[in-house]
């Protein structure tokens, strides 16, 4: 079987669809029309960072597909390519398919002067990293994704600060702390009120995987690539 990689087509809408919504269920993430409309008119736009190749079997059927998009590295000085969805049908997996999406990649980057080509890998992901680890080299890169601010941690100062509930005393109100003392027998309470808030900070947690990534989470082929990582790549 000969393997045919090419840019998607117009006319390849619902074939991509299909491949991509198997490619969110491996990853068992939900994929909306609007969003799947939304990386299409990316992949299709030239104007758009993120671009996209797919992989067509002897009776042009797409059988897989890997996005990517340039990435600067300002201590080196130079550009990446970053994966950051792979994924090929399970049916057409270790048939080199994968492997040939990846060198696309790599050969389109190197026409633009930008021949390194990175991705993302799920760690309970077996099969797909020993087949990366075939044609690639791992990072001892973590990777970190900013808490939100639901999710961060009280900081130290509000975690030690002492409660206040308001006592009322004949008609009128005043605050107590923890011990006891009112605000006028307590010589730091002046100060507490010149200290600046504290606030928790407030990130947004979201994308690929690679593609990704999503960042988040890829499918792969053992024969090639893994969501964009954070989406992680799924080869086939």
């Amino acid at each position: 079987m000969g393997i045919t990689i090419r840019e998607p087509a117009e006319g390849d809408f619902f074939s991509w669809l299909a491949l991509y919504e198997d490619y969110a269920t491996y990853y068992e993430r939900a994929l909306t029309d609007q969003g799947a409309l939304l990386v299409w008119s990316w992949l299709t736009d030239a104007a758009r960072a993120e671009r996209g190749l797919v992989a067509v079997d002897d009776d042009g059927a797409l059988i897989g597909l890997v996005h990517y998009h340039e990435v600067p590295r300002p201590l080196d000085g130079d550009h990446a390519l970053h994966i950051d969805d792979l994924f090929v049908l399970e049916e057409h997996r270790e048939q080199g398919f994968g492997r040939a999406l990846i060198e696309a990649v790599a050969t389109v980057g190197a026409e633009f002067g930008t021949p390194l080509v990175q991705w993302l890998a799920k760690q309970d992901d077996p099969d797909a990293r020993s087949f990366y680890d075939e044609i690639a080299d791992a990072s001892t890169v973590v990777v970190y994704r900013l808490r939100s601010a639901q999710q961060a941690p009280a900081s130290p100062a509000s975690a030690d600060a002492p409660s206040v509930e308001p006592v009322q005393t004949g008609d009128e109100a005043v605050e107590a702390t923890d011990d006891g003392a009112t605000p006028d027998d307590s010589p730091a309470d002046d100060a507490s009120a010149d200290a600046p808030a504290t606030d928790a900070p407030d990130a947004d947690a979201s994308a690929s995987d690679a593609s990704g990534d999503n960042p988040e989470d890829n499918p792969v082929d053992s024969s090639a690539g893994s969501p964009a990582a954070e989406s992680s790549t799924t080869e086939a």
